[in-house]
Protein backbone atom coordinates (compact mmCIF):
# COMPACT_ATOMS: atom_id res chain seq x y z
CA UNK A 1 0.00 0.00 0.00
CA UNK A 2 1.12 3.05 -0.93
CA UNK A 3 0.11 5.55 1.62
CA UNK A 4 -0.80 9.23 0.33
CA UNK A 5 2.56 11.49 -0.18
CA UNK A 6 1.49 15.01 1.94
CA UNK A 7 4.54 16.64 4.25
CA UNK A 8 4.30 16.02 8.00
CA UNK A 9 5.88 18.92 9.80
CA UNK A 10 8.83 18.52 12.21
CA UNK A 11 7.81 18.52 15.71
CA UNK A 12 8.95 19.65 18.69
CA UNK A 13 8.92 16.87 21.03
CA UNK A 14 9.36 13.47 19.73
CA UNK A 15 6.24 11.39 18.98
CA UNK A 16 6.19 7.93 22.12
CA UNK A 17 3.61 5.18 21.42
CA UNK A 18 3.02 2.14 23.27
CA UNK A 19 3.36 -0.45 21.18
CA UNK A 20 4.13 -4.06 21.69
CA UNK A 21 7.06 -5.87 20.27
CA UNK A 22 8.72 -9.18 20.53
CA UNK A 23 9.61 -9.92 24.12
CA UNK A 24 7.74 -6.51 25.41
CA UNK A 25 3.86 -6.29 25.06
CA UNK A 26 4.16 -2.25 26.75
CA UNK A 27 7.09 -1.04 24.88
CA UNK A 28 7.30 2.96 24.55
CA UNK A 29 8.32 3.83 20.94
CA UNK A 30 9.75 7.45 20.05
CA UNK A 31 9.61 8.69 16.48
CA UNK A 32 11.73 12.19 16.38
CA UNK A 33 10.96 12.55 12.35
CA UNK A 34 7.91 12.31 9.91
CA UNK A 35 10.32 9.95 8.22
CA UNK A 36 10.23 7.36 11.04
CA UNK A 37 6.67 7.76 11.68
CA UNK A 38 5.68 7.37 7.71
CA UNK A 39 8.05 4.09 7.80
CA UNK A 40 6.60 2.64 10.84
CA UNK A 41 3.01 3.24 9.95
CA UNK A 42 3.36 2.18 6.06
CA UNK A 43 4.97 -1.18 8.11
CA UNK A 44 1.55 -1.66 8.97
CA UNK A 45 0.42 -2.35 5.80
CA UNK A 46 -1.99 -5.70 4.54
CA UNK A 47 -0.39 -8.43 2.28
CA UNK A 48 -2.12 -7.31 -0.99
CA UNK A 49 -3.84 -11.16 -1.61
CA UNK A 50 -6.08 -9.76 1.77
CA UNK A 51 -9.77 -9.35 -0.08
CA UNK A 52 -10.50 -5.72 -0.88
CA UNK A 53 -13.13 -4.96 1.65
CA UNK A 54 -10.64 -5.93 4.37
CA UNK A 55 -7.96 -4.18 3.25
CA UNK A 56 -9.16 -0.88 2.02
CA UNK A 57 -10.73 -0.45 5.61
CA UNK A 58 -7.44 -0.98 7.04
CA UNK A 59 -5.63 1.29 4.60
CA UNK A 60 -8.22 3.81 5.62
CA UNK A 61 -7.55 3.01 9.34
CA UNK A 62 -4.17 3.44 8.37
CA UNK A 63 -4.37 7.24 6.34
CA UNK A 64 -5.45 8.47 9.80
CA UNK A 65 -3.13 6.61 11.98
CA UNK A 66 -0.35 8.81 9.80
CA UNK A 67 -2.22 11.45 10.57
CA UNK A 68 -2.22 10.74 14.04
CA UNK A 69 1.37 12.79 13.81
CA UNK A 70 -0.18 16.00 13.89
CA UNK A 71 -2.65 15.18 16.03
CA UNK A 72 -2.99 12.28 18.55
CA UNK A 73 -6.39 11.95 18.70
CA UNK A 74 -6.88 10.48 15.14
CA UNK A 75 -4.92 7.35 16.25
CA UNK A 76 -8.02 6.58 18.60
CA UNK A 77 -9.99 6.94 15.45
CA UNK A 78 -8.10 4.81 13.07
CA UNK A 79 -8.75 2.30 15.88
CA UNK A 80 -12.24 2.32 15.93
CA UNK A 81 -12.45 2.06 11.83
CA UNK A 82 -10.85 -1.40 12.83
CA UNK A 83 -12.92 -2.20 15.94
CA UNK A 84 -16.42 -1.33 14.36
CA UNK A 85 -17.99 -4.71 12.60
CA UNK A 86 -19.48 -3.83 9.13
CA UNK A 87 -22.87 -4.83 10.73
CA UNK A 88 -23.04 -1.36 12.28
CA UNK A 89 -21.70 1.19 9.25
CA UNK A 90 -24.48 -0.96 6.79
CA UNK A 91 -21.94 -2.36 4.76
CA UNK A 92 -22.34 -6.09 3.24
CA UNK A 93 -19.37 -7.76 2.79
CA UNK A 94 -20.83 -10.56 0.63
Amino acid sequence: MALPHFDLPERDIPLQLIWPVAGNPVAMLSFETPQQWRAFVAEMALDPAIPDPTRLKFERALKLFLLGWLDADLMKGAELIEVVPPSWTGLRLS
